[in-house]
């Protein structure tokens, strides 16, 4: 009877055992979800800061081009190498329209200047974020 009683302790000793090391499991497993989920909702915010920041800098650069062309345009006589056929051909509307062209050249600045301001801003922020999903990992 003896032996059985060691047998029926070490048995109750190793159920503990088990129990205490399933209750290290779940709380690993929690932590991992709780990880998982801090680390879904940064990638979430970063996944949503690049896109609007994406078309923003679409659009801008598309502006830019269309400035550059206008100012193509401008130039072109100017330099004295405007053939008669050629569309861009300075004339008195064009010349009239170089304050225009000036004044649209410095909105465009401005723009540029305040979308600098706030693109560095922004991805100051988006670094940031980078590094604390990083540093979670």
């Amino acid at each position: 009877m003896g032996s059985w009683m060691i047998n029926i302790k070490f048995l109750h000793k190793e159920n503990k055992l088990w129990h205490d090391e399933r209750q290290v499991w779940i709380s690993e497993v929690e932590q991992w979800q709780n990880e998982t989920r801090r680390l879904l909702a940064l990638l979430h915010l970063l996944e949503r800061a690049l896109p609007d920041r994406s078309s923003i800098l679409t659009k801008h650069a598309a502006l830019i081009k269309k400035h550059e062309q206008q100012i193509n345009s401008s130039e072109c006589a100017l330099n004295g190498i405007c053939i008669p056929t050629c569309s861009s051909c300075i004339t008195e509307q064009k010349i009239k329209f170089h304050p225009e062209l000036s004044r649209l050249h410095e909105e465009k600045k401005q723009v540029h200047s305040t979308l600098k301001s706030t693109y560095s801003k922004e991805m100051e922020k988006f670094r940031s974020l980078v590094l604390k999903l990083l540093s979670e990992c």
